[in-house]
């Protein structure tokens, strides 16, 4: 049994101008469209619509009902392509939100549970753990280690190159 769930992915880095059509076909094959409201697109219009995005801003695609949150051809892209990700997975059900996020040089992605705007949530019990260890000090240099791991990147802008 599957389960549709509104995911939103923001996508960032150079991106070579022969690779824009695989980006928008693999978009297509995850139900993305380029409007929160939209229907999935075809690839034609997705790849249109990234040739005429903002140069200056990250492109942003909207999944309404992501198999789990999952988009799997617009990850496997940019991670191919060396392009950074932060993808938010709205909660629905017994689902709670996330955000997870890769850029070149991470070995894996990271995924952190966040509320229904984006911000990432740390629980209460991790924070006591950090609190319970070690001398004062060290809590701050522990509880900011834990404040990084649960802050994602900010996206750099698309950038079409040749």
């Amino acid at each position: 049994m599957s389960e549709p769930i509104n995911t939103e992915i923001e996508i960032g880095g150079n991106l070579p101008e022969a690779l824009i059509v695989l980006l928008a076909q693999a978009a297509e094959a995850d139900g993305a469209s380029g409007g929160p409201a939209g229907e999935p697109a075809k690839a034609e219009k997705l790849a249109q619509d990234i040739r005429l995005q903002d140069p200056q801003a990250s492109l942003t695609l909207y999944a309404l009902k992501a198999e789990y949150g999952d988009l799997p051809a617009i990850i496997e892209f940019c991670q191919e392509h060396h392009l950074a990700y932060r993808k938010h997975v709205e909660a629905k059900d017994h689902y709670e939100a996330d955000i997870t996020w890769w850029q070149p040089g991470m070995l894996e992605p990271k995924t952190v549970q966040a509320d229904q705007n984006q911000h990432p949530c740390i629980r209460v019990a991790d924070v006591r753990e950090v609190i319970a260890k070690g001398s004062k000090r060290d809590v701050i240099k522990r509880l900011t280690a834990l404040l990084d791991e649960h802050t994602p990147i900010e996206v750099p802008p698309l950038t079409l190159t040749e």
